[in-house]
């Protein structure tokens, strides 16, 4: 697995260019840092660095790859020039830096050349190696080896191994996957282990499909660790003309920002005393004020130009860009020149060691390959020289992994899996204890040395523990070794079991990714796997899933039919806690539709069955048959839910259902006239969800708590909180994103800020209008109604508030109904009296 790497420069801060200061760029670089630090949350985005010829951008684009690296990031580059013949060029160089493998080809390659790294470094990728050759393949030159051509040797698990293919062959064997989701697996898999920053300077010259990718990348980046940093020219010399470079990036970037996917980082000139400081640092003394003005005169403060002056009057060597990720890279293709060289007890201790992985011991050694300690220390201290190995601690680890790997795969496949079993049968007798980063995990040693039924079980129980910590992306990665565990082992009733469960929980993870239709998909296969095998027991589980994901897709009918069969298998199997749950997705359903009393219903009967059990769905419950009786107006009735939820969420320290039942009861409490209980309430919620890593549960939160602070009076506030969610918005669920919406709206109302308010309650009521949740959208409609009245549109505010108040209406919402029919008494009086005037 990937493991965090040092760019090539070896995280180098900008000491390492001699001569070449970095001025006064602190404001910049801090949106780059917090940037950075959002994708260690998995929270990515992409920054776009502007401004002219010499003002520094490759400069900064350095200094933030060298604080990447630190920070523990692995860095992807790739350039774009001015030659639109070869598209995705900055991806094809980011492939070769990666992989140091021909992308695109030559004399004597082969397809399974290109595709063997590939399958090597990414397992989960093995499937979509020749979709990733086609897509970064460079066609100016030949795509592989003739018909018949010899391969170079395989060194890969029995399973990768494939016959030459010819480019007939090779389009047959593509699986027709989308470039969009092509790419968002591919660097998904490449952050599961580490973060990385993808690089790209000079994006005005690049084609329109490179352009393209980067669209689609940077809107995945907000749910993954991966930073997207590019430079562009800004200096107007870029011409409107359809032909000219940059007219591909203008109409991307325009797409890019109605979706606010990137953030704009404009370099400006310096004026005289950021020039002053530049200059003294370069000639290493301060300038004369007389020759300071002439310099800036002709410089105008840019400090490339500044530079090039100085370094032109005083005969310097110091280049105003200089090489990048200079200092690493030799170190490591010397240390792979030397391996070969290397002697045969050197040798053994280095294949050992690319399988263990890292955190390598002497003792391991000592066992697994039959030395004393004398001739491991011997073999160690040569292989450390050549900055192969470093020393860590107690440990050992390899500097660099593409080395590693490289090592890895060069030791035959028996060997290989003798090795495997040697670590496997070590970690058996020590109990089965794993390094915390799973590499010598030992259900992966039994997998790799063909132990598969071995291997199985704890494969999905590492799984399983993987998506229960959150650790969603390992989790999936492991779920493709139980896939090809399962393939090579008979179809007893035993391993359907085992099918069933590991599509379950696939389908877990996709749905906690946020992946609704492949989740979907393998609930599907676990159903169907289950009916095949007459294994009922799972029926449940997966009939409820489902309904899960349909009421998450908004498609009430079906999902009501789903939860309907988990109920009555549910109820034969006498699984009471499924029964309790289809209960409650039904009254989840009837509450959105507005259906009170059929939703009461199924609460009091998810109630009763779910028991003394105390979890998150079932303080989420009670906080739902609280919003049942404050829709319908009973909010003493809803306040005794709300505090019976918070009772629950204490004692089984559920936090963020708590947090939400906080901010709820505030919100009842205020409705109720005590505004300084209601505070206080709110204050406990925020105090809950800021020290909780974002999930619905708390953006949903925080959407309430914006809210609450709105309606108080507390506009600061709320704009901060408003402010805090922002980030989140992509990718939300519709009902919260048009909650959301509204409440943005109502702050920047009150900013007097009118244009934005109303294009945020349009998107607000426009996200509903396709949903069957009457009581949302009536609050909308209502908000929208008092926007435009602030405003004195009063036909326009009727026209709202009329919508609404049928809305209430019909679902028996009393207290709105009461509020709307007030407002819009009060819209007809003033429209009366303008009509009088």
């Amino acid at each position: 697995m990937l493991i965090a790497m040092k760019m090539r420069n070896n995280g180098a801060s900008s000491k390492i260019f001699d001569g070449m200061p970095f001025i006064d760029r602190e404001k910049e670089m801090a949106s780059v840092i917090k940037g950075l630090r959002s994708a260690l949350r998995k929270k990515g985005g992409m920054f776009l660095v502007e401004g002219e010829a010499g003002i520094g951008k490759t400069r900064f684009i350095i200094e933030s790859r060298s604080l990447a690296a630190d920070m523990g990031f692995h860095i992807l580059s790739g350039k774009c020039i001015d030659n639109r013949g070869r598209p995705n060029q900055p991806f094809i160089e980011m492939m070769r830096e990666h992989f140091g493998s021909p992308f695109g080809g030559s004399d004597g390659d082969s397809i399974e050349k290109l595709a063997d790294p590939i399958r090597k470094e990414f397992p989960a990728m093995s499937r979509y190696a020749y979709d990733l050759i086609d897509l970064f393949l460079d066609h100016d030159t030949p795509e592989g080896s003739p018909e018949g051509g010899q391969l170079s040797e395989n060194n890969g698990p029995p399973q990768d191994a494939q016959a030459p293919c010819s480019i007939g062959q090779f389009d047959q064997r593509k699986s027709g996957i989308s470039v969009h989701e092509l790419l968002s697996l591919f660097f998904r898999e490449m952050s599961v282990w580490t973060p990385i920053v993808i690089v790209m300077e000079d994006i005005q010259y690049a084609d329109k499909a490179t352009l393209n990718l980067v669209h689609l990348l940077s809107r995945k980046a907000r749910g993954e660790s991966i930073l997207i940093l590019c430079s562009c020219r800004s200096d107007g010399s870029l011409k409107m003309e359809s032909r000219e470079p940059g007219d591909n990036l203008r109409d991307t970037l325009r797409r890019m920002s109605r979706e606010h996917l990137f953030a704009r980082i404009k370099l400006e000139r310096f004026d005289q005393k950021r020039s002053m400081k530049l200059a003294a640092a370069v000639l290493g003394h301060e300038m004369d004020l007389k020759d300071l003005g002439a310099m800036m005169r002709e410089t105008g403060g840019n400090p490339g130009h500044v530079i090039d002056l100085l370094t032109k009057k005083n005969g310097s060597s110091i280049s105003s860009s200089p090489a990048q990720g200079a200092g690493g890279a030799g170190e490591e293709e010397t240390a792979a020149g030397l391996i070969p060289s290397i002697g045969d007890n050197d040798k053994r201790v280095l294949e050992m060691a690319s399988v263990i992985g890292e955190n390598i011991t002497v003792e391991w050694l000592k066992t697994l390959l039959e030395m004393d300690e004398a001739g491991v220390l011997d073999s160690l201290d040569p292989l450390m020289e050549m900055k192969i190995l470093q020393e860590k601690g107690d440990t050992f680890i390899f500097q660099s992994k593409r080395l590693k790997d490289s090592v890895y795969q060069g030791i035959p496949a028996r060997s290989r899996r003798s090795m495997h079993r040697k670590v496997a049968k070590m970690l058996a007798l020590a109990g089965g204890q794993e390094i915390e980063s799973g590499v010598n995990d030992l259900n992966l040693h039994l997998y790799h040395c063909g132990e598969y039924r071995k291997a199985l079980s704890g494969l999905i129980e590492r799984s399983e523990r993987l998506y229960r910590s959150g650790d969603l992306d390992p989790a999936l990665s492991l779920l493709d070794l139980v896939d090809d565990c399962l393939e090579r082992l008979e179809r007893s009733k035993e391993m359907q079991s085992k099918r069933i469960r590991a599509c379950q929980l696939r389908g877990d993870v996709q749905d906690a990714r946020g992946c609704i239709d492949d989740g979907m998909a393998s609930y599907r296969k676990a159903i169907e796997h289950a009916e095949k095998s007459g294994l009922d027991l799972f029926s449940p589980r997966n009939y409820r899933r489902m309904g899960d994901l349909l009421l998450k897709r908004y498609d009430w009918d079906l999902a009501v039919q789903y939860y309907l069969r988990s109920l009555q298998t549910s109820k034969h199997l006498g699984n009471t806690e499924e029964t309790a749950l289809s209960f409650r997705g039904l009254g989840s359903i009837y509450l959105l539709k507005g259906e009170y009393r059929r939703s009461i219903e199924c609460y009091i009967k998810y109630m009763e069955y779910q028991g003394t059990r105390i979890g998150p769905d079932s303080v989420r419950g009670l906080v739902e048959m609280g919003d049942i009786y404050f829709q319908l107006g009973d909010l003493n009735q809803a306040l005794a839910y709300y505090k019976l939820a918070i009772r629950r969420g204490e004692e089984g320290k559920q936090e963020n259902e708590t947090s939400l039942a906080y901010v709820k009861m505030a919100n009842v409490l205020l409705k109720l006239g005590e505004v300084e209980e209601a505070r206080r309430y709110g204050d406990l919620a925020m105090d809950s969800v800021h020290s909780k890593a974002p999930s619905a549960v708390t953006i949903e939160t925080m959407i309430l708590l914006a809210d609450l602070a709105f309606e108080i009076g507390e506009m600061e506030k709320a704009d901060r909180m408003i402010q805090d969610i922002e980030g989140s918005m992509e990718g939300m669920d519709r009902l919260l994103y048009s909650t959301a919406q509204r409440v943005k709206g109502m702050v920047l109302a009150n900013h007097r800020d009118f244009p934005a308010s109303e294009s945020h309650m349009k998107e607000a009521v426009s996200t509903l209008e396709g949903i069957d949740a009457p009581y949302h959208l009536a609050l909308s409609y209502l908000n929208y109604g008092l926007v435009r009245f602030q405003q004195m549109d009063v036909d326009g505010a009727l026209e709202m508030l009329g919508k609404a108040g049928e809305i209430f209406k019909s679902i028996r919402s009393l207290h709105y109904f009461n509020l709307t029919s007030s407002k819009i008494r009060e819209a007809s009086f003033i429209k009366e009296i303008l009509r009088i005037k």
